[in-house]
């Protein structure tokens, strides 16, 4: 008598190449290929496939200008959807509608550059790739000075002035 007998559900990995690992009671949680099987005793008496996806994430980036800064630039985070995603950036030179070598943040020379990020557990996520453009300008700085009259008495003079912003390097002549 069947109904007397308590069925039990257990799970086995199923590899690519057919094989199928240990069978357990634990309910698969990884992504992956799975047999799930009803068990009477020792006899299974149903069997089915359970396929546990990837999470695609979806990684939204936008282009943005930046004026250049000597401590680098470094590009807005991404928002990724389901949050709390981590995600792994790379960055390469752009030049005249191609993308050349790949360059460490933070970006510290002027021009464009292509900024890719992607999930960086690939295990659980989907590779999903999203990018940008970054454009790193040029800085104009500003030099004011006072006007200051001086009588000549063969000494030199002192010339007081301001560059803004104060990393530009300058010199008088």
């Amino acid at each position: 008598n069947v109904s007397g007998v308590k069925a039990r559900l257990m799970y086995s990995h199923l590899y690519a190449n057919g094989t199928t690992g240990e069978y357990t009671e634990q309910l698969p949680t990884e992504p992956g290929d799975y047999i799930a099987s009803c068990f009477v005793l020792d006899t299974v008496v149903g069997t089915g496939r359970l396929i546990i996806d990837k999470l695609s994430p979806e990684i939204i980036m936008d282009d943005a200008s930046f004026t250049y800064t000597p401590s680098g630039i470094y590009p807005a985070e991404a928002i990724v959807s389901p949050a709390g995603i981590e995600l792994e950036y790379q960055a390469y030179i752009y030049e005249n509608g191609l993308v050349g070598e790949s360059v460490e943040f933070p970006l510290v020379n002027c021009g464009t550059y292509l900024i890719s990020a992607c999930p960086a557990d690939t295990a659980h996520y989907s590779f999903t790739l999203s990018y940008c453009y970054i454009t790193i300008n040029k800085v104009t700085p500003i030099i004011s000075a006072e006007s200051l009259i001086y009588t000549a008495n063969g000494k030199p003079k002192a010339l007081q002035y301001t560059v803004t912003p104060d990393f530009v390097e300058c010199s008088v002549c």
